[in-house]
């Protein structure tokens, strides 16, 4: 049966260096493709749009102010 183990020292350090960057390698694709499907998903997964609200029913709500100012503020609340 052939022994598996480095003959060496040197042959041992040169072994382990060899599997590091075998392990940093993958290490690199692995963070990579991650980020690509984290990107993809990001990037492609359906968002939801507000729908504008037609102008009768903006007129049913109630405003304090004038209907000329410059910022229109919407409070939805619900406790139900």
């Amino acid at each position: 049966m052939k022994d598996s183990r480095p003959k060496s020292k040197a042959a041992e350090m040169r072994q382990r260096r060899k599997t590091g960057k075998q392990r940093q390698a993958w290490m690199r694709w692995g963070l990579l493709a991650l980020g690509v499907i984290a990107l993809g998903a990001a990037f492609f997964w359906p968002r939801v749009s507000a729908k504008p609200l037609s102008p009768e029913r903006l007129a049913a709500d109630p405003e304090i102010g004038p209907a000329s100012a410059p910022v229109t503020i919407i409070e939805y609340s619900d406790f139900g």
